[in-house]
């Protein structure tokens, strides 16, 4: 009968196994993290455009010469009015750390006269690569999303 000499190397391999499966999970799980806080971005962007489009119209503009013009104050108000009304936790550090950006551009099609932009950059906090010295513990992501006033005949 031969003897075995390679006898105890598996009780050497499953800890380093068990240990690239946990690191592999780990960035599964942040980059799942990073995916989810710029899809929550994408929204809030989206919708605070959305509403921008309608709240920022200068009324009494409207109302004098019928021309559909949006007031930069009233436009970044609703903005910020929408975004916080979320209460999610990375539109609000965004919001209290200046990173919103709202931009208006006009157009020459009288059907489509406005066009509001909100940028908005925020930083996505990971679980498991905090725990890895000389990696960041946070991330960030960031969003731009439009809206176009559209005007109906």
């Amino acid at each position: 009968m031969a003897e075995r000499r390679d006898k105890g190397s598996i009780v050497l391999m499953v800890p380093a196994a068990v240990l690239i499966v946990l690191m592999l999970a780990g960035l599964a799980v942040d980059t799942a993290v990073e995916f989810l806080s710029r899809h929550q971005l994408d929204d809030a962007a989206a919708a605070a455009a959305n509403d921008a489009v309608t709240q920022g119209l200068d009324r009494a503009r409207f109302d004098g010469d019928s021309s559909y013009t949006l007031d930069p104050v009233l436009t970044d108000a609703a903005v910020r009015r929408s975004l916080a009304a979320r209460h999610d936790p990375i539109v609000d550090d965004a919001l209290a750390t200046g990173g919103v950006v709202v931009s208006i551009s006009t157009t020459a099609d009288p059907a489509r006269p406005a066009i509001v932009t909100v940028t908005i950059t925020g930083h996505a906090h990971l679980i498991f690569t905090k725990a890895v010295p000389g990696l960041p513990s946070t991330v960030t992501v960031r969003s731009r999303e439009s809206a176009t006033a559209v005007l109906a005949p």
